[in-house]
């Protein structure tokens, strides 16, 4: 450890880029990784992790220590598989005092495509993205969101896990931000022992269960998430009388469409085809998606179009402006290339605020809900809690008031979410 020592001591001072080989950790099974650091005009240095708990504790605190210079700047690509291996072996929380550069999320809000290699790369990276119209508004964003899901939430939902009866070992959920092209996080099985909340089936809600005793499930999720943000970006009049009426908005979108009175059936139909209208579906295609007559899914398209005409107007301008400027920018400042199919803006330029709004509120629940509750996986308006049996009604309702409360982040914006709760996943109510 004293080579360690003298190593880091060598970066006092000094502007660095960090990067990790394999870029994603396994804290399910120990493997060989490393970190590397870059300097302009100096030989890479890779530094070994250690596999072993009591000298990831001491690794993490030199390291930790060498980078702290508020004065400095760091750049790094894709921080948070690190922090979630420190995390889960130490408990640590991997922050520096330095401004921090995560590229990976600025390139990806950027949209500007490569992995640097370098030190030089890495800071002409930095160059095109401070270069950008956004950069200020993607800081923004960067800082209070993205940054402390990297280095804090992800890594302590990541290291929670839950038991997998099928193994009988712990798995957990693997997360990769700026992942998919509409702003969504991406799950994959990366991890040896790993399961994956965007498509947890039957099977898997009866095998996975808490690690602990005396536990219970909360699930909490937005109700009708993509028609509350598409009424609060366009202003539409008549969804935002139906979202400050607080009717069920599918039901009442159905009936103002049709002029037939809504049965759970014909709300399923509703929330089949809104959503995929606004985002670009043709009547043949929504005839085929809901199996029923070509005039029936033009009515129903042509009924939406009508009725929501500010909503379709500005949603149509969307993809025309992608189209002229090939790209498309949300709320944001999150910025997509378009080539071709541009319609795919329009799926964007809702979905990605709708997903930085719900992230924005993982943070808010991991924060004021600290000791109370664990967050055990997330999936984009949903979110997944395990709380002591005695104290799981008042920590639901918490943490209902946590996601519900208006953010000065998106003005205006009012959602509402449903809970259930269980000692199993298969058994919510």
């Amino acid at each position: 450890m004293s080579d360690l020592l003298a190593t880091l001591s060598t970066f006092a001072g000094k502007n660095l880029y960090l990067y990790f080989r394999p870029e994603i950790l396994d804290f399910t099974h120990p493997h060989n990784a490393e970190m590397v650091f870059c300097q302009s005009g100096q030989k890479d240095v890779k530094i070994p992790i250690p596999t072993n708990g009591r000298e990831l504790v001491y690794f993490a605190s030199q390291v930790k220590s060498a980078l702290n210079d508020d004065g400095l700047a760091m750049m790094v690509w894709n921080l948070k598989p690190f922090a979630s291996y420190i995390r889960k072996f130490t408990g640590i929380v991997f922050n520096v005092d330095r401004a921090v550069y995560d590229l990976k999320l600025l390139a990806g809000f950027a949209s500007i495509p490569g992995f640097p290699e370098n030190y030089d790369e890495a800071e002409a990276m930095l160059q095109r993205i401070s270069e950008t119209d956004t950069f200020s508004q993607n800081m923004k964003w960067y800082e209070e969101v993205y940054y402390p899901l990297a280095v804090d939430v992800i890594p302590a939902v990541e290291t929670v896990g839950l038991v997998d009866g099928r193994i009988n070992k712990v798995a957990h959920p693997f997360y990769e931000l700026e992942g998919q092209s509409n702003g969504r996080l991406k799950c994959n099985k990366a991890l040896r022992h790993c399961f994956n909340p965007h498509s947890i089936g039957a099977e898997d809600r009866a095998n996975l269960r808490p690690a602990g005793h005396d536990l219970r499930f909360i699930s909490l999720d937005y109700r009708a998430l993509e028609v509350c943000v598409l009424q609060w970006l366009t202003n539409d009049p008549l969804l935002t009388q139906m979202v400050d009426s607080g009717v069920d908005l599918y039901s009442a979108i159905w009936e103002q469409v049709t002029g037939i009175a809504c049965t759970p059936d014909f709300r399923e139909i509703c929330k089949e085809s809104f959503l995929p209208v606004v985002f670009g579906m043709g009547a043949p295609k929504l005839a085929e998606r809901l199996e029923v007559d070509m005039e029936i899914a033009k009515n129903i398209r042509d009924g939406i179009y009508s009725n929501f005409a500010v909503a379709m107007k500005w949603i149509q301008e969307q993809a025309w402006g992608a189209e002229v400027n090939g790209y498309a920018l949300d709320y944001c400042g999150r910025k997509r290339i378009f080539t071709s199919e541009y319609y795919l803006a329009r799926n964007f330029v809702i979905q990605s605020p709708a997903s930085t709004y719900c992230l924005y509120k993982l943070i808010q629940l991991h924060r004021k809900l600290v000791g109370k509750v664990k967050v055990v996986f997330h999936t984009h308006d949903a979110y997944c809690l395990l709380a002591g049996e005695r104290d799981a009604l008042q920590v639901a309702e918490q943490a209902k008031q946590v996601l519900e409360v208006p953010s000065d982040f998106f003005p205006g914006l009012a959602m509402t979410c449903k809970v259930k709760l269980g000692e199993s996943l298969s058994k919510l109510k």
